[in-house]
């Protein structure tokens, strides 16, 4: 909790100077983001033990860096394409003491890297994002999505290109509202709820398609899995 504490602090701070963090996000920060974020630590089919994680477009570091700090089993590899960001990466990982962490600059088009979970926050709707994260996935991984209550909405939308590319995909709510009620410091359990709600995973088809090359992976399981 120290850690988690101390990232709020940097975020409410630096960030905000920096200009990664809204000034009106200051007051929510951790039930509107940093918890938002930890309820998907508690899911061990979100992310499994010591497991590899790769989080694209990662901003101030969410949701990597409060995965990292929850869970110091996770590798973390925090990919970001802008410098003032990555600065800011390389600040909280210094100044958090994060030796599961390390920072990439660049898009998701242009590193060499694969993790067993790949995921992405606020970046860009569904139908965009798989295309984009699907390659950095490892064999047998999955990607994890943290999409609000429009999750249903944007499988929808991916649905083409998961047909096309063969992928299934679910939503899944994670996380246990009254435990993260008292975390958020008196914030109610169904707002909490309602802002993790929807996590979204396509599942990494068996057989690689002929005109894929090396099959991409999201990863959420398959209602098989559940």
């Amino acid at each position: 909790m120290k850690r988690l504490d101390e990232y709020q602090e940097l975020l409410a701070t630096t960030g905000v100077e920096w200009g990664l963090i809204g000034p009106r996000e200051v007051d929510r920060l951790w039930e509107r983001h940093i918890d938002n974020c930890l309820a998907v630590t508690e899911d061990v089919q979100c992310l499994p033990q010591s497991c590899s994680v790769v989080d694209v477009g990662s901003g101030a570091g969410l949701p990597g860096v409060v995965w990292a700090i929850a869970r110091p089993d996770l590798t973390v590899t925090l990919v970001e394409p802008l410098e003032r960001r990555v600065k800011f990466l390389d600040l909280a990982v210094r100044e958090l003491a994060l030796i599961n962490v390390r920072v990439l600059r660049g898009r998701a088009q242009e590193v060499d890297i694969r993790g067993d979970r790949v995921t992405a926050r606020a970046v860009a709707a569904t139908k965009t994002l798989l295309p984009w994260l699907a390659p950095l996935v490892s064999q047998g991984g999955r990607m994890v999505l943290l999409k609000g209550m429009k999750a249903d909405q944007e499988l929808r939308d991916a649905g083409p290109w998961l047909q096309r590319s063969g992928w299934s995909a679910v939503v899944r709510e994670v996380g246990d509202p009254a435990s993260h009620a008292r975390r958020c410091r008196g914030t109610s359990s169904e707002g909490v709820t309602m802002e993790r709600a929807g996590l979204g995973w396509p599942e990494r088809p068996q057989e690689p398609r002929a005109d894929q090359g090396r099959p991409a992976g999201l990863g959420w399981p398959s209602e098989e899995d559940a």
